[in-house]
């Protein structure tokens, strides 16, 4: 990555590290939408801080900002948490966190998406560089078409797997959460 794209990225970034990365309660939603035309949606709903379990949970750092970045280079849509608002969209089913996911429903419905990509996080010590959670194929309805797009294009990045460690199995993760009320393919990533 050259070094106007890194230091844009971390100038995107710095909207979510306000508030030590709980983000800024702007009175409406936790969540920001970027409109786009390509019809693939992009998540970070781990951008800022999160609740679960009684304990706040660290931030899924920079995923916010690639996302922004990434929507902005392709035309895709997005979906970003904006502030932590005592909730995780992918842990429950309830409150803010199913605001987000009928957020995600209504861009479906409107953008006509046909692909949605929740990006996360994740430690180096978990022995590869990407994991693409399908739910063992069920989020993607049993069909590799835009998987095999992913691992093609992320091929260079480094260890590529499937369904390792985060495979997006419960019902209230984003991806098999959308993959159940819409349909469309989602890979959790």
């Amino acid at each position: 990555m050259n070094e106007d794209k890194r230091h844009h990225i971390i100038e995107l970034e710095e909207k979510y590290s306000e508030n030590n990365y709980n983000g800024i309660d702007n009175g409406k939603c936790n969540f920001k939408i970027i409109q786009g035309e390509v019809p693939i949606l992009l998540s970070a709903p781990h951008a800022v801080k999160q609740y679960r379990d009684g304990k706040i949970k660290a931030e899924d750092r920079f995923t916010g900002s690639i996302v922004e970045y990434l929507c902005e280079k392709t035309g895709a849509n997005g979906i970003i948490r904006v502030y932590n608002d005592s909730d995780d969209p992918n842990y429950e089913n309830n409150g803010s966190s199913l605001k987000y996911k009928e957020a995600i429903l209504e861009l479906i419905k409107e953008k006509d998406i046909v692909l949605l990509i929740d990006v996360h996080g994740c430690k180096d010590t978990h022995g590869f560089d990407i994991e693409l959670g399908t739910n063992c194929g069920e989020n993607i309805n049993y069909d590799e078409k835009y998987l095999d797009i992913l691992r093609n294009n992320f091929s260079t990045l480094g260890k590529i797997v499937v369904d390792k460690k985060f495979c997006a199995i419960r019902n209230t993760t984003v991806s098999n959460f959308i993959n159940k009320k819409s349909n469309i393919q989602c890979v959790q990533m």
